[in-house]
């Protein structure tokens, strides 16, 4: 009897369980409440797929892909509830067959598709917009990869669409969206595949880099499930998380091979972004303000640091108190990787460090810093002559957040202006964007122009001398460094076993007024052929990154606004690349 009473125990159980799973998926089912009749009815009945074999991608005869794509922006950034009639027409592809590309990586915000009003009602201006890019690019040959550019929670790159990860409803709504485009073209063969989410940049949890990783690892994993139990046909192009960020737009660091995730598919491509080092790439960006340098490629005087560790500071005084300058005086410090214990430090930059300034002021100009190898042989690495774009990074004692910094046009070395220094009370630094790769058979001297007004001579010091810090990364700005940092992308795609991709790169336009953007895209494209790592270039037309410099949002792609170089030097190297 009790056997029996324990066994109905044990089938009530089960028969509950399963009521509630199926009242969950009821209730979830309600909750969406999607509807697609607005969406134009799917003609496509393709069968030959392009599809991923081992580490490349094969066409349905067997033969090999290497995607070289164009990316088209369609202006994702501006007005996203109509298509962007000024973006690109039907020519559009023509050109771009012309010129050798087979591919055009297609960004789409997904505002287009489904409105923030009216969560998983789905548009159809969305639709018919990309099937009419769909129709053109079939005619000139050419191949969509499908990019979320903008999925609900915003636009990624600069850390202000975090929602996508705070927020479980816009997970919810992407991954239904995916689900619903997946299923109306599974069948159609022009688009290679599906890019999931363009940069995601995830937010800050737990304390821990890693498990804030696993929150983009757990939504690409969700997204593939949901566009495969719909469509097994296209290849899924999935990127790694470029960063992590908490409340307060601080940055975390993690491994590199922590950021793709591990997704369970067959027909999957792995995909980062070049845009190193983004001093050249994004130089005089005007929505990052502290790129106004001009960058020229290659420069084997420039030195290219990444993530240096500060280890220690050497200065040397001016002079006594007594004798700080009324008049504008050069000091120069020399000194050589063999004066100290160096053997944790491989770069150095130039630094001031003044204090209790109070009333006074300090004025710095004319930074100079030279190399003069064993030979006797120099030559100028940086000359700072300051000026209002020159930037520098000026930080005081946290306990006391006294003291300015700022460039004025008022005095300098040369009357060209200088940076004046002034109400600091305790503590403070002046340092170089600048760092240069310390060689144990070279001397240093770092120069500087300086005067004072005003200064407490009993309490007030400044000095000026090095900063020595460590990097892993440490390279002359040549095509050495920019195949450094694509292959440290690259082994880790190799390790997962996937194609690579390289779904961005590209120069902003001031790079190619004789700075040497033709020369970075050469280079970087045969560093991508030496690897296979098919390439999408960023971008078509658009004002800053363009092969059309025209506004896309008021004014056709025309001839006139090009940048006809690189253009030219697409339709000669790509037909047989």
């Amino acid at each position: 009897m009790k056997q029996f009473a324990f066994n109905l125990i044990i089938l009530l159980s089960i028969i509950f369980c399963l009521l509630c799973c199926i009242s969950c998926k009821t209730t979830y089912s309600q909750k969406i409440n999607i509807d697609k009749t607005n969406i134009p009815v799917s003609t496509y009945e393709d069968k030959d797929f392009i599809r991923v074999d081992g580490t490349k991608l094969v066409c349905a005869d067997g033969s090999d892909f290497f995607i070289k794509g164009m990316a088209f922006g369609n202006t994702v950034w501006g007005n996203v509830n109509t298509e962007p009639r000024f973006h690109h027409t039907k020519e559009s592809y023509k050109e771009l067959k012309e010129m050798g590309f087979n591919s055009v990586r297609f960004y789409i915000n997904y505002q287009l598709f489904e409105s923030d009003a009216k969560p998983y009602v789905y548009r159809k201006n969305g639709f018919e917009w990309l099937n009419k890019n769909i129709q053109w690019a079939k005619e000139n040959g050419i191949y969509l990869i499908v990019n979320m550019h903008v999925p609900q929670g915003g636009f990624q790159s600069n850390g202000d669409g975090r929602a996508l990860f705070k927020n479980p409803e816009n997970q919810s709504r992407l991954i239904e969206l995916w689900k619903v485009i997946a299923d109306y073209y599974k069948d159609c063969s022009t688009i290679l595949g599906w890019g999931l989410v363009n940069e995601p940049v995830v937010q800050y949890v737990q304390n821990d880099e890693k498990e804030s990783l696993k929150t983009w690892h757990s939504l690409a994993q969700r997204i593939t499930e949901a566009i495969r139990s719909v469509d097994k046909n296209h290849i899924l192009f999935v990127e790694k998380a470029i960063s992590i960020m908490d409340d307060n737009h601080n940055y975390f660091s993690f491994e590199e091979k922590d950021s793709y995730p591990i997704i369970q598919d067959e027909n999957l491509v792995y995909e980062f972004h070049s845009y190193d080092p983004i001093q050249f790439t994004h130089q005089q960006a005007s929505w990052i303000p502290q790129l106004k340098e001009t960058i020229k490629y290659p420069d084997d005087t420039k030195y290219i640091i990444e993530s240096p560790h500060w280890q220690k500071q050497n200065t040397v005084q001016f002079r006594k108190l007594a004798d700080f300058p009324a008049e504008w005086t050069e000091f120069s410090y020399t000194f050589s990787a063999n004066d100290e214990d160096f053997s944790k430090t491989n770069v150095f930059n130039a630094s001031i460090k003044p204090g209790f300034i109070d009333k006074g002021e300090l004025l710095i100009d004319d930074i100079i810093v030279t190399e003069t190898d064993k030979n006797g042989n120099s030559r100028i690495l940086k000359e700072y002559d300051f000026n209002e774009d020159t930037n520098l990074y000026f930080g005081t004692n946290p306990e006391i957040p006294d003291g300015k910094s700022f460039w004025t046009n008022n005095d300098g070395h040369n009357k060209n202006g200088c940076y004046k220094i002034i109400q600091t009370k305790s503590w403070a630094y002046l340092t170089a964007p600048d760092y240069f790769i310390l060689k144990k058979d070279c001397t240093y001297t770092i120069s500087v122009w300086a005067k004072t007004k005003n200064l407490n001579k009993q309490t007030c010091y400044a000095e000026f001398g090095f900063d020595l810090s460590h990097s892993q990364k440490a390279s002359t700005f040549t095509k050495d460094y920019i195949q450094q940092v694509i292959l440290n992308h690259i082994k880790t795609i190799e390790d997962l076993g996937k194609p690579i991709f390289v779904g961005e790169f590209g120069c902003i336009r001031n790079c190619f007024e004789g700075n040497g953007g033709l020369e970075y895209v050469k280079d970087s494209l045969e560093i991508f052929k030496d690897y296979t790592a098919g390439f999408s270039y960023h971008t078509y037309h658009e004002w800053n990154f363009g092969l059309h410099y025209t506004n896309p949002d008021t004014e056709l792609p025309n001839s006139k606004e090009e940048n006809s170089e690189l253009k030219e030097f697409f339709t000669e190297l790509l037909p047989s690349f």
